[in-house]
This record gives C-alpha cells, structure tokens and sequence, in this order.
C-alpha cells in the first residue's frame, strides 16, 4: 500500500480532522495553562511577602539556593525533559482519536492523571499526592522562609509552563509537516 493509500484509508477509517486534533492539543494546553497560573498566582502573594522582610545573608543564600535548585530539577529536569514532551505526546494522540469525555477531560488526561496505562496513573496520582503534602507543609513555615521557598517553586513551574507549551508547539509543527509533506504516489 502507498502512502497515499494509506493516508486515505486512515481518514476513511476514522482518523479526525487536524482541526480537531489541534483544537484538542490547545484545549489540553490551556486547560493545564489554567491550572499552573492558578497555582503561580498563589505563589506570587507568598513570595512577595518574603520580601517584606529584611532578608539577611543566610537568608539570600537560601533564596538562591531555591531558586536554582527548583529552575534545575523541577523546571528543566521535571517538566522541560520528562513531563513536557509527554504532555504534547498525549495531546496529540488525544486529537487523532479522543472520545468526547477523554476530549472534554484533555488537561487531566494529558497530564496523565486519567486514561493511562496503571503504571503511569499510581506515578501521576503519587506524585499529585506528594505536592499538595508539600504544599500543606510550606504553609506552616515563617516568612520569610516560605516565600523562599515559594520563589524557588515559582521559578520551576514557570519554566515548566514554558517548557509545555514549547513542546505543544513543536508537536504541531511537527504533525503539521507531516501531513502536508507531498505524497509521490510510486507504481
């Protein structure tokens, strides 16, 4: 079979329009988009009280201490080499073949929290688990020490919003070629 075989019988086949397949990839990017402006949002108000303070040496140290361990393991490490790149994966399998609840539901099920292998669901769920103990447990800190450790937070996952929606667009760009890539029907 040719390519163009190929191509034409998936489409018959039930392969959906590329419209709906980015509209689902950007559904998923804005929904997740949301979620982590919701939670930067919070971060800012806690970070910016830090700063209300007179920050001794020590307490700038561990500002930059913080901030540069959270921009290497959580922005670049976690999202920017893990999490973003399988983001966009699923976001694109979504939108050649979602039902209408895993279309509805994209964000969730792009960030692996639903419609995933077990495997994958105990480490999302975990991992979603693990944070909101953190986030419960940097509550109870002073300032200035929260918002230090808040800034540091910010930074990754500001990162990583950055991060995602880079590996969105280059996951468009890349399924986009593909498909107008020219076909040279060979007899």
């Amino acid at each position: 079979m040719t390519e163009l075989e190929s191509r034409t019988a998936a489409t018959m086949a039930g392969a959906r329009h590329p419209l709906w397949a980015t509209l689902t990839m950007l559904w998923a990017s804005v929904g997740f988009s949301v979620l982590i402006l919701y939670g930067l949002a919070k971060l800012a108000t806690a970070t910016a009280g830090a700063f209300s303070f007179a920050l001794a040496p020590h307490h700038i140290a561990a500002l930059i201490v913080s901030v540069l361990a959270m921009a290497w393991f959580e922005g670049y490490r976690g999202f920017q080499q893990s999490f973003s790149p399988r983001f966009a994966a699923r976001a694109a399998e979504l939108g050649e073949g979602a039902t209408a609840p895993q279309a509805l539901l994209a964000p969730l099920v792009c960030m692996g929290l639903l419609w995933a292998p077990r495997r994958r669901l105990i480490g999302a769920w975990s991992l979603t688990a693990g944070i909101v103990v953190l986030v419960l447990l940097f509550r109870q800190l002073p300032q200035p020490w929260r918002g230090i450790l808040d800034a540091g937070v910010f930074v990754g996952l500001s990162w990583g919003l950055v991060a995602t929606w880079g590996a969105v667009a280059a996951t468009l760009i890349e399924r986009r070629q593909q498909r107008d890539r020219p076909v040279v029907a060979t007899d």
